[in-house]
């Protein structure tokens, strides 16, 4: 495994060239090497909002992304 600050933590086993832009995104990397994602929710909650947001529902959702092979 490996865990980068801000992104999150990965599993090393068949690594995967990942460009990074303002617009980053893991679908359009995946569908543009020719693999398939999918998210399983893992939890959500709702939460308490800081004074920045307040006034709005704020949700937090802890998700796993799983590619396909080559």
């Amino acid at each position: 495994m490996r865990v980068e600050q801000g992104r999150g933590t990965f599993v090393v086993e068949h690594p995967t060239p990942y460009l990074l832009s303002s617009q980053t995104r893991l679908t359009d990397n995946l569908i543009s090497q020719g693999r398939l994602a999918r998210r399983k929710i893992l939890s959500a909650a709702t939460i308490k909002a800081d004074e920045r947001l307040a006034g709005y529902s704020t949700r937090r959702l802890v998700t796993m992304c799983c590619a396909s092979t080559r």
